[in-house]
């Protein structure tokens, strides 16, 4: 927290320097593999997505198309689909057994659970 002594943000700085420097860079699709989980490096940045024209789908029609919006779990505020993203079907697969779950999904344009916005 903003509370933390120097100290604890030199420790958490030398740790996050510590992970950058086992990373790979990526082409765009690359699929990595870290503890948690394999990832996929996302198609374009957020900035790039935010320039192309959009589209407005349903869930299972943005299935590999990529993002233009976030969709984050609220709270806490975690994003799930980030801009510049492909949207893969196990990612609305997931994102369903959260909502069944109780987790509350938002979209950036709060059309989400009816429509995600993509890039055309």
């Amino acid at each position: 927290s903003i509370a933390d002594p120097q100290e604890g943000f030199d420790r958490l700085a030398a740790a996050l320097l510590e992970i950058d420097a086992t990373l790979e860079d990526g082409e765009p699709g690359a699929v990595f593999t870290l503890k948690q989980g394999e990832f996929t490096v996302p198609t374009m940045t957020p900035y790039e997505a935010s320039e192309l024209p959009r589209a407005m789908r349903t869930p299972e029609e943005a299935i590999g198309h990529i993002a233009k919006e976030f969709v984050y779990a609220y709270p806490p505020g975690i994003p799930y689909i980030v801009p510049g993203e492909t949207i893969e079907a196990a990612t609305i697969e997931t994102m369903r057994q959260m909502e069944g779950s109780g987790i509350k999904l938002i979209s950036t344009r709060h059309q989400y659970p009816d429509y995600i916005e993509t890039c055309k």
